[in-house]
């Protein structure tokens, strides 16, 4: 499982919710009534606090970027919230608390995060909060509850690694260790679900154990990758063959579950990496094309929606993919996702920001209009996105710093006033002769982080004079100094419309 699966607890103000709901399902997609009911006490909470989320169709693994069917926010009366909504089968779901800091600043916490739940389920759930570190903590009773108290248990289990690291390499040789804390994990996880199976539905069991198996999975596919991607040719070919050994010939697959949130991702890392190993120039473009070929129409737009999620970045031709795609695809979830992308396509209309500068002034995209505008974003103690302004982007900015026709912005995603301040007068991110904004108490929360969808830093991105995406992220002519001269000149050239 990933981490943010883990983060159960969280901490806010002083807090005890009493959630009741009552679930009545009908088969084959037959909507039936959610009744939620929560009752708070002694709560820093404000109005519209609660959010409660149901996942039909969750995809893409414990991240919150999975399309919820159901995200309503529940309005607090009295220390009393009461809501109907729809669902069917069994599917996941999530609660969400938003309340303020000691700043005033709006925060959402997870309380429970993607969690199975099926129909017929009635269930009180109680959460409180731990008034010394200030942790959240639950308990469940009534029918369904089991599904939380053995998701809690798991997700207890997974803070409580043990073992060596998957691979260790020695004189320049790869050696894979039995005793890894990923195949422990496996292990404890499966033991523990073992001693809920009587305990649990047959589909919820199914469903654990599917989440189980490809996750940890997953994890050692991304390990091995991570190795394979810098390793030199001589250490390579020790560490293929632990990869075939160990991943490709003896790694049972994750047991075959619609309704799992967590194969798709697996089977999409999977397919990847053997791309990857067989040609790694084609490897996005082949393992697209096989996806293409896949018989079971849901699972296809499932690895559809993976493929983008995970490798929108590295695409070099992202706009005709997506364009592709959304021509095949049915499922409304993965239609929604595919669209977000689009506004990453070379030409896509780029996002009007309004963001704040050190000295407190707005500044908007639209202030800019006529101009070329480079944005890179960054956040304190990144250490590539020090190194992509040290080695490439500060000579490009020295060279343009006379030009009026191009404008260079960096947007942090700091939270802390003081700590953005320092480190942009510290000149290791960016110089104090560029526009520096920062998303403020929104941090990577902002609009514009989730318009872009961006996931990793440094983000550089270049417009063109007419407000509309020229170049973004991984493109190598806007990461490498000599290709970002070339293509900012080629910008320069072009007509104002």
């Amino acid at each position: 499982m990933k981490k943010d699966m883990t983060k159960i607890f969280k901490t806010i103000g002083m807090l005890t919710i009493a959630l009741t709901y009552s679930l009545t399902f009908a088969s084959n997609a037959v909507k039936a009534s959610t009744k939620i009911t929560i009752l708070t006490s002694s709560l820093n909470l404000i109005t519209d606090s609660i959010y409660v989320k149901y996942y039909d169709n969750a995809f893409l693994g414990n991240v919150l970027s999975n399309v919820p069917s159901i995200d309503t926010a529940l309005k607090i009366v009295d220390g009393k919230s009461e809501i109907i909504l729809t669902s069917r089968e069994i599917g996941y779901f999530s609660i969400f608390l938003k309340t303020s800091d000691a700043n005033s600043y709006s925060l959402f916490k997870d309380v429970i995060s993607l969690c199975p739940i099926e129909n017929g389920n009635d269930i009180t759930i109680i959460i409180s909060q731990n008034v010394i570190n200030k942790h959240f903590n639950f308990e469940a009773i009534g029918n369904g509850a089991i599904n939380l108290e053995c998701f809690k248990d798991l997700n207890n289990i997974h803070n409580k690694r043990h073992g060596l690291p998957l691979l260790s390499k020695k004189d320049g040789f790869y050696y894979y260790n039995e005793n890894n804390h990923i195949d422990n994990l496996y292990f404890d996880l499966e033991n523990l679900l073992k001693n809920y199976k009587d305990k649990l539905s047959i589909p919820a069991y199914q469903l654990f154990l599917t989440d189980i198996q490809s996750e940890t999975a997953v994890e050692k596919i991304n390990t091995f990758f991570y190795e394979i991607k810098k390793t030199d040719n001589h250490s390579k070919d020790t560490l293929l063959s632990l990869y075939k050994k160990h991943i490709q010939e003896n790694t049972s697959y994750p047991t075959r579950n619609k309704y799992s949130k967590s194969q798709p991702v697996f089977i999409i890392s999977d397919l990847f990496v053997k791309n990857y190993i067989s040609d790694n120039e084609s490897a996005y473009l082949n393992t697209y094309r096989e996806i293409l070929q896949q018989s079971d129409s849901l699972l296809k737009d499932k690895l559809i929606a993976n493929f983008f999620y995970l490798y929108v970045n590295q695409l070099k031709n992202m706009d005709s993919l997506i364009h592709d795609a959304l021509t095949k695809v049915n499922l409304k979830e993965v239609k929604q996702i595919l669209s977000k992308y689009s506004r990453l396509a070379d030409g896509a209309k780029a996002y009007n920001f309004s963001l704040t500068n050190i000295f407190g002034k707005t500044v908007q995209l639209t202030d800019f209009k006529g101009k070329i505008v480079f944005i890179d974003f960054w956040f304190t103690g990144c250490a590539p996105c020090r190194l992509f302004y040290q080695n490439q982007l500060k000579d490009v900015e020295e060279l343009y710093k006379a030009n009026n026709n191009i404008v260079f912005i960096t947007i942090s995603i700091d939270k802390n006033f003081e700590l953005w301040k320092k480190s942009v007068a510290s000149g290791d991110y960016t110089s104090n002769d560029v526009i520096n904004l920062y998303t403020s108490n929104l941090g990577k929360e902002h609009p514009i982080i989730s318009y872009y969808g961006i996931k990793s830093y440094p983000h550089p991105m270049l417009i063109d004079k007419n407000g509309n995406l020229f170049r973004t992220n991984s493109f190598s002519e806007i990461r490498e100094k000599d290709l970002l001269i070339k293509t900012i000149e080629q910008l320069l050239k072009s007509d104002f419309k």
